[in-house]
């Protein structure tokens, strides 16, 4: 399972013959391949896929950080995006709230920095229901630049992402989307911190205000 497959897949869905290659695409031409590209670009950066999160200890470098920050660590290469966010430690479930990112760097006092952040996973990795969601949306895309049928464009977008007053967050976006969500762990709200019991974490055991009732 690979990137020509889904291509094929999304040619077949719309009468075309496949290719062969990525490169020797055929008579279709290399534009088969950059509109893949593109759509499974716009899918990964439309949710945060399940299956495309790692986490993993970023790189400490040597060099000594600007503005009084401590450690320097070099941002995880192949990521999507920014990482959605960053944590002292691999145990911990509360993301660090200051840090300051510089192009492939993010500055902390803490001497250890795991992150979270997405990559592109392989096709052979994708779950079922992602595999559909990327057919069906490049399907839509080659029945207009191959076929010049907008009717069928029109069709195969409304089985992808619904209805227009979905805001494409319908058909098979919204059935990936539910699917991956139940494939993940539960978000604590605020990332677990809660101002009214977190305030005693300063009092000793003898305090007496650790006992108050808030």
């Amino acid at each position: 399972m690979d990137k020509i497959t889904i291509i094929n897949r999304s040619l077949s869905r719309i009468g075309c013959r496949p290719i062969q290659s990525e490169t020797s695409p055929g008579p279709a031409g290399i534009g088969v391949v950059l509109t893949y590209d593109a759509i499974l670009e716009d899918l990964l950066s439309k949710y945060p896929w399940h299956f495309t999160t790692r986490f993993a200890a970023l790189s400490r470098l040597t060099e000594t950080p600007p503005l009084g920050w401590t450690y320097a660590f070099l941002l995880p290469p192949g990521r999507l995006a920014l990482p959605r966010a960053y944590f002292e430690s691999a145990s911990d479930n509360r993301p660090l709230s200051r840090f300051q990112l510089s192009e492939h760097k993010v500055f902390t006092k803490t001497e250890a920095l795991f992150a979270e952040f997405q990559v592109t996973p392989p096709v052979a990795h994708w779950p079922g229901y992602f595999r559909e969601l990327v057919t069906l949306c490049v399907a839509a895309e080659y029945a207009l630049e191959i076929r010049e049928e907008p009717s069928l464009r029109d069709r195969l977008r409304r089985d992808a992402y619904g209805p227009p007053e979905y805001q494409g967050d319908g058909g098979q976006f919204k059935v990936a989307a539910d699917l991956d969500a139940q494939a993940g762990a539960s978000k604590q709200p605020a990332g677990g911190r809660n101002p009214l019991s977190d305030i005693r974490e300063g009092y000793s055991a003898d305090d007496a205000r650790n006992g108050w009732d808030w």
